[in-house]
């Protein structure tokens, strides 16, 4: 097992994601049979009214990939703000909210009071599903289903762990907390972060070692945001990301400055999380991967990674990578 990834259940986000399946959520991968059983008695459990009408507060259908983004993810976190003893409280709504505000992928426009409500009344609907008369013999299988699965986590966290150490050797900084959560009644194709202090928390129905990398990616990308911006407004964007996939996915929630930064952050975690993961000689699937992205819109993956595996960055010298990266796009484009 990992030395710096931990694996840790979350009592409150499982209660979520109950609450959520039974007001509709149905993107838990039903074709493993464990999850399939969960989900048949989770279907028949009793609940009221407003738990449903609550829960299914969350659907937005604002994105194709994920119906329920940002508001499903959005209660995900607040989970982890939430105290482990009933009856469920803040530890501090204001820290849930502080984190809310940092978020740069999601249109800000969304972040409004209405929500800030609807996000305070989590702890008590948590209650609910946790006081449920069924909700008791439904964690304690939630659990053995975990436990089982442990030795697996810990052989894909171990890998993990080996790359992002690599990757931080140079670092004077101290290495944040890892913590992997996992949520098997949420979608397998999504996975989730939580910034918390010195800890990085990943939800994932089960890890894999490029979730963790991108995930982590993220946290080390952010400071460069403000440089991120100069090449935005110098560059013809059109060399960084297909606007019109991007938008119509949900990526992009408009074309302002703030979004055209969220998704060249977003394309630098890709590119480099994938050369992170993928030996050199694996080009073939490094190559599966860089045509799912440039068909999803994020069209300068290619470059990023290229750029990468020629001259591989680590955590001291990712302002000289990104300034690599981009004025070899300019040269190619023939701009200057």
């Amino acid at each position: 097992m990992s030395k710096f990834i931990k694996v840790k259940l979350n009592k409150e986000l499982f209660s979520t994601y109950v609450g959520l399946t039974i007001s509709g959520y149905d993107l838990a991968d039903k074709n493993d049979v464990e999850i399939a059983g969960l989900y048949r008695r989770i279907s028949k459990m009793d609940y009221s009214q407003d738990v449903i009408d609550y829960f299914a507060n969350a659907r937005t259908n604002q994105n194709k990939v994920n119906p329920y983004w940002p508001r499903g993810y959005l209660l995900s976190s607040a989970c982890f703000f939430i105290s482990e003893n009933q009856p469920s409280r803040y530890e501090d709504f204001s820290e849930h909210t502080k984190f809310v505000r940092s978020l740069t992928n999601i249109n800000p426009a969304a972040l409004n009071k209405e929500l800030s409500v609807w996000l305070e009344q989590l702890p008590q609907f948590i209650d609910s599903m946790i006081n449920n008369k069924t909700f008791a013999d439904l964690w304690k299988e939630y659990q053995s289903v975990i436990d089982e699965r442990a030795n697996k986590y810990g052989e894909v966290l171990e890998i993990a762990d080996k790359i992002l150490n690599d990757f931080l050797a140079t670092s004077n900084t101290s290495r944040p907390d890892i913590i992997f959560s996992p949520n098997l009644l949420q979608s397998p194709f999504i996975a989730d972060f939580v910034s918390k202090g010195n800890q990085i928390i990943i939800i994932k129905t089960s890890p894999n070692v490029l979730s963790i990398i991108h995930e982590f990616l993220h946290s080390v990308f952010k400071p460069f945001r403000e440089y991120f911006g100069k090449y935005v407004q110098t560059h013809d964007f059109k060399q960084i990301a297909d606007i019109t996939k991007l938008i119509s996915s949900g990526y992009m929630w408009n074309i302002s400055e703030e979004a055209k930064i969220n998704v060249l952050e977003e394309s630098f975690v890709r590119g480099l999380s994938i050369v992170m993961n993928f030996e050199s000689s694996k080009i073939i699937k490094i190559n599966d991967y860089l045509r799912m992205d440039v068909n999803s819109g994020f069209t300068m993956v290619p470059l990023i990674t290229k750029t990468a595996r020629n001259s591989m960055p680590n955590s001291s010298n990712l302002r000289d990578f990104i300034t690599a990266v981009m004025d070899s796009g300019l040269r190619r484009n023939g701009k200057g």
